[in-house]
């Protein structure tokens, strides 16, 4: 019983410290994606109406140079 005892323990040792390492590689890697990434991503995920709906509150049609989340 202790044998089994121990080698459950050294597993759950060793994936804790697998899962440690790996938590540290992606604060150390991590870059956040581009905001055409974002979008790619809302494509691919959202349906076409949703997405539509979604991109016509970021930009206006009509004006190039309407930016809503910057103010008046």
């Amino acid at each position: 019983m202790g044998k089994i005892k121990n080698q459950l323990l050294a597993q759950q040792e060793e994936e804790f410290e697998f899962e440690l390492s790996y938590q540290e590689y992606l604060q150390d890697n991590f870059s956040e994606p581009s905001e055409i990434e974002i979008i790619e991503m809302a494509r691919e995920m959202l349906s076409a109406s949703t997405f539509q709906e979604m991109l016509w509150h970021l930009v206006s049609a009509n004006n190039i140079g309407y930016r809503p989340m910057l103010g008046a």
